[in-house]
């Protein structure tokens, strides 16, 4: 389960840091921020000319596998001093600039 604190983020594909967000409700959901059909894809099975909205109960495989395990999430949390096994959207904070971050909290 995701903290209610971190509610979207926003996603870059490229050079475009606002591709779309990703959002985490009932269902994970991502959405595209531009109409264009012809954009670069946040997956290659989730491109923009099919749908600019996408719904699963999981988080999304492209998303997932950017998720840091093993040796880099056992050193954050060392270096963080957690006790606890970080949430998902906090530890996309690892993945750098081409890739998720989370939006500022209003």
């Amino acid at each position: 389960m995701l903290p209610d604190k971190i509610p979207l983020l926003e996603v870059a594909i490229g050079d475009n840091r606002s591709a779309g967000q990703l959002l985490k409700r009932s269902l994970y959901e991502f959405r595209y921020l531009s109409p264009a059909v012809h954009q670069p894809a946040v997956a290659l099975l989730m491109p923009a000319d099919t749908r600019l909205t996408w719904q699963d109960g999981d988080l999304f495989p492209s998303m997932d596998q950017n998720l840091p395990e093993g040796d880099l999430l056992e050193h954050r949390q060392e270096s963080r001093h957690q006790d606890a096994k970080p949430r998902t959207f906090r530890r996309w904070s690892t993945a750098g600039t081409r890739s998720i971050r989370p939006t500022k909290r209003s």
